[in-house]
């Protein structure tokens, strides 16, 4: 909730712990290759590892960690984004364009 511009902390304290927590995962290393891989649809394993070069324990640690947000979800043993995950896809992007243009 927005009040003056300014978030009202007191009434939205929970939400912020959770923007603070997603914005701890995807700022870890690796996890935005990870949710950039999945962007062209659902992958296995060994395709996420592949197309980002990671070792398996990060890749490991990533899924799990947008699993736990809801970011990621896993069907007939391939990963994939969730509404929640494609949204999250879109910030990542628009952070994106604010470094590029800031470059």
């Amino acid at each position: 909730m927005l009040m003056n511009n300014k978030v009202c902390v007191e009434e939205n304290d929970t939400d912020l712990k959770k923007v603070e927590e997603a914005l701890k995962v995807i700022s870890r290393s690796g996890v935005n290759f990870v949710i950039l891989s999945l962007e062209d649809g659902p992958k296995k394993f060994s395709q996420i590892m592949a197309e980002t070069n990671l070792n398996p324990g990060i890749v490991d640690r990533s899924l799990k960690a947008l699993m736990e947000l809801g970011l990621v979800s896993k069907k007939a043993g391939k990963y994939e984004l969730t509404d929640k995950g494609e949204k999250m896809l879109g910030v990542i992007k628009s952070i994106f364009d604010v470094v590029k243009e800031n470059s």
